[in-house]
């Protein structure tokens, strides 16, 4: 599927071997062993070489505050991924798309308003957002700008917002056609 990737079944933590690979020449490096410590040294190996851009495969969520300040660039958590796409195969005939956040604590949606709709037609200050959802950007036009509370909804935007996880049923029913 990826025609200009190499996969390398080497020690990924060995300087050695990433440099008998060229792996400065790479412009992405993705370490994905069983172990997360080995994936994330051998990203920030690969970082050392000048990768621009590299990744971890790391299963505990907790590691992924420490990555970034190390210098990995991107950490990929199979369980927050598997979730994303469990909640794009379940979305509702309102959302485009559903993302989780940070420990499964709040997600991005993206719906379009219908006509029909609660929120359409409604000033976003007084349409009854839950407390703990943002409107975070709304594309009307091919135009994106950010909201404020006096902006109006109308038929055929696209939203992006996110919500506190409690809140999302919520929110999904705002866009919710009768």
């Amino acid at each position: 599927m990826l025609l200009k990737a190499e996969v390398i079944n080497a020690d990924a933590t060995s300087m050695d071997a990433l440099k008998r690979d060229r792996l400065e020449t790479s412009s992405v490096f993705i370490a994905a062993t069983d172990k997360d410590d080995r994936n994330i040294l051998a990203a920030l190996l690969a970082k050392e070489l000048g990768t621009p851009h590299c990744m971890a495969v790391v299963r505990q969520p907790d590691f992924s505050m420490l990555t970034s300040r190390l210098g990995v660039d991107h950490t990929l958590i199979p369980r927050v991924i598997f979730g994303s796409h469990i909640l794009d195969m379940t979305l509702s005939a309102e959302c485009l798309a559903r993302s989780v956040l940070h420990k499964e604590q709040a997600e991005i949606i993206e719906f379009v308003v219908r006509d029909g709709a609660r929120v359409s037609g409604q000033m976003l200050s007084a349409a009854g957002f839950p407390r703990g959802s943002l409107m975070a950007a709304i594309v009307r036009a091919n135009k994106v700008f950010i909201p404020t509370g006096k902006d109006v909804l109308m038929p055929r935007d696209r939203v992006v917002m996110i919500a506190k996880r409690s809140t999302v049923p919520d929110v999904i029913r705002m866009f919710a056609t009768p």
